[in-house]
């Protein structure tokens, strides 16, 4: 199960998961809740995400948050404890229906954005630092849930392949290369 916003839907990175898998042997069964600037809370209560999530049977869900509440929470958490619920409430939703569910916290990259604003946050290294706490904040009060380090993958990138662009037009959205 994906559930996301434009950072999952992108490039139909659903799709690409499925393909990469299909490439190495493996068929995924793959169901999708995704849309547009939401975050974990607005997710609780979309019936596309509700429709997902009640199919059940999954083994394994990945979770991706409105690109920078993650870093937000590690900013201020007392000011943002909602997310953390909200993180949590999703979790609740998807293993009522797929006990055992494996689920992962999506830390997403950070990114430019319209004039150098770096999503509120400065630059990428902060952004990044804060996203990959904000993101491990939510998988511990998950319980039993991982991190998905794709921050880290797009800083690697970045310092090892400054040649190699991630970014679609907006400097924001990934292109065709930062989805795989």
């Amino acid at each position: 199960l994906c559930i996301g916003n434009s950072f999952t839907y992108y490039c139909s990175c659903p799709a690409l998961l499925k393909e990469i898998a299909w490439n190495e042997g493996h068929y995924l069964d793959l169901a999708a809740a995704l849309k547009g600037g939401q975050n974990f809370g607005q997710h609780c209560s979309l019936n596309v995400s509700a429709d997902a999530i009640a199919k059940g049977g999954y083994d394994l869900a990945v979770m991706q948050d409105q690109s920078q509440t993650p870093a937000r929470l590690a900013q201020d958490r007392k000011a943002n404890q909602e997310s953390l619920d909200d993180a949590v409430a999703l979790a609740e939703k998807i293993r009522a229906e797929s006990p055992g569910c494996k689920i992962i916290v999506e830390s997403t990259w950070s990114y430019v954005g319209k004039e150098g604003e770096y999503g509120g946050f400065g630059d990428h290294k902060t952004f990044e630092k804060l996203s990959l706490k904000g993101s491990s904040i939510m998988a511990k009060a998950i319980g039993d849930a991982k991190v998905s380090h794709i921050a880290e993958a797009y800083a690697l990138v970045r310092k090892e392949r400054p040649d190699i662009n991630l970014f679609a037009a907006d400097n924001k959205h990934q292109d065709i290369l930062g989805s795989y």
